[in-house]
């Protein structure tokens, strides 16, 4: 499924860890969903209308998509280079992610190790 709203792209599609569902704004990821049984559960967690209208992807979102199904099959891959919209987050939220964007590959950090990173050491369960 891809559908457009305004400038949001959603797109859903499956894969051996189950339903994937990303939403794109412009270029920009916005969000990713991962791991969900049934297509109408990972629309539910995107906040999307499950629709079943088909659009095109950009060279750019297919490309991203290819690399998350390959991923989800055993791939390395850092995700780095991926251009994220933070601008939904709270200021919190956003300096969260990008503290989990600095996690080496292959490598993992505690909640407590993110909410120092972020600002708040004492924030681990808002981080959780």
């Amino acid at each position: 499924m891809t559908e457009t709203h305004d400038h949001r792209i959603a797109h859903l599609f499956r894969s051996p860890l189950g339903w994937i569902g990303v939403v794109w704004e412009g270029e920009a990821l916005q969000t990713l969903t991962f791991g969900h049984a049934r297509r109408d559960a990972a629309c539910r967690a995107l906040g999307e209308p499950p629709r079943r209208r088909q659009l095109p992807l950009t060279e750019r979102q297919q490309t991203l998509c290819d690399r998350l199904l390959a991923f989800t099959e055993g791939a390395p891959d850092s995700f780095a280079d991926v251009e994220v919209t933070l601008d939904e987050r709270t200021d919190f939220q956003r300096r969260v992610l990008e503290a989990c964007r600095q996690i080496p590959y292959g490598q993992t950090a505690s909640y407590a190790e993110l909410a120092q990173a972020a600002g708040r050491p004492r924030a681990a369960r808002a981080v959780g």
